[in-house]
């Protein structure tokens, strides 16, 4: 028996329960009603929040490791987004050394919120699709501020006979919201990619919606594939 004190807590996130009309939306018909759900990526950690309250979700995530994989996804998901928020309504500067904070720190949000996303779906025993989209995102990352002084090939890359790489963010180019990545590679020719953040993060955010409203569909079915 799921212990419903337990449902509530893991319902509360950050302390914040439901808006009584998501709740409505959810509490009846939900398939029928899916249609009229927030699609954004918060909207869809509500209703996932909110399947919990009801006791809709597997048995093996009201306890134990996957009890606290699924509670840390969703608030890491969530905090990304304020994140986000942030970044969009903070003043243009034009310092050198603060723009390179605001790129470094905008490139991990967007890292670290598909990494939860990824936990959400192992934590709830789903498979996480595979998204070009936000592969090449998570590609731009590693390049520019995750392994910028020295970025080891993967094994496939490896096989394709391509070795370390060796990045660098032109200053000259840099602003918080743009920047071109300076790629060299041994017995490669130098690459030159300009990389704008606010497509990135619009990018992520559809991708990430699409998954995750794909998600919450599934879970109100009992864990199905959406057709």
């Amino acid at each position: 028996m799921k212990s419903k004190s337990l449902a509530f807590r893991l319902s509360a996130g950050h302390g914040v329960l439901f808006q009584p009309a998501m709740q409505n939306k959810l509490s009846s018909d939900y398939l029928k009603r899916i249609s009229v759900l927030d699609k954004s990526i918060n909207g869809s950690c509500e209703a996932i929040r909110h399947l919990i309250q009801e006791d809709r979700l597997p048995e093996h995530v009201y306890s134990g490791q996957a009890n606290s994989q699924m509670r840390s996804s969703l608030d890491v998901i969530e905090d990304c987004q304020l994140a986000i928020d942030a970044y969009f309504s903070s003043a243009e500067i034009p310092e050198s050394g603060e723009c390179y904070t605001k790129v470094y720190g905008i490139l991990q949000v967007l890292f670290v919120q598909q990494n939860a996303v990824r936990h959400l779906f192992e934590s709830l025993h789903q498979n996480h699709p595979r998204n070009d989209v936000l592969d090449q995102i998570r590609k731009i990352r590693n390049r520019a501020v995750g392994h910028p002084s020295k970025k080891e090939p993967t094994k496939k890359e490896s096989r394709n006979g391509e070795k370390p790489s060796f990045h660098f963010i032109s200053r000259v180019t840099l602003t918080q919201h743009a920047f071109q990545l300076i790629t060299e590679s041994e017995g490669a020719k130098e690459k030159f990619e300009d990389v704008d953040i606010r497509a990135l993060i619009t990018d992520q955010d559809r991708q990430v919606t699409a998954i995750l409203t794909d998600l919450v569909i599934r879970l109100g079915r009992g864990g199905q594939a959406v057709p």
